[in-house]
């Protein structure tokens, strides 16, 4: 059970990532938020500690059209989420009914696993695919 206190804690968290989300977003020509808006945003730290920003766009032409504009993505995150030092551009596979459908109702087995690329946010504003 959570304390009254996890419970505040966890809200004030989730208000400050709305605002840092928000700053996000807010900064872009509406050509790229028409884009982010068809995104999830998470931030979570890798193995080593480093805070990674994850785009979880809905669908692959959603994340390669991301991709394609990577460098203006990852000089915002410098510019504006100081801290965040690598960017995930990500999607989800289909799910099965979809996955179905789109291949002629083949057995062709769903993907389980989040499909994404990282890139290397630095202070010089660097774009560097790892």
């Amino acid at each position: 059970m959570l304390s009254e206190s996890s419970f505040s804690d966890r809200a004030i968290t989730e208000e400050f990532y709305t605002a840092l989300f928000d700053r996000f977003y807010n900064s872009f020509l509406p050509s790229i938020q028409v884009l982010l808006n068809q995104c999830t945003y998470g931030v979570a730290p890798d193995r080593s500690g480093v805070r990674t920003l994850f785009l979880i766009a809905a669908n692959p032409q959603i994340a390669t059209d991301l991709k394609d504009r990577i460098e203006i993505l990852v000089d915002r995150i410098a510019e504006v989420m100081p801290g965040i030092g690598k960017a995930a551009i990500c999607f989800l596979p289909a799910d099965k009914a979809a996955n179905a459908q789109s291949h002629g109702n083949c057995n062709v087995p769903p993907s389980k696993f989040m499909m994404g690329q990282v890139f290397r946010v630095s202070q010089q504003s660097e774009a560097s695919e790892l």
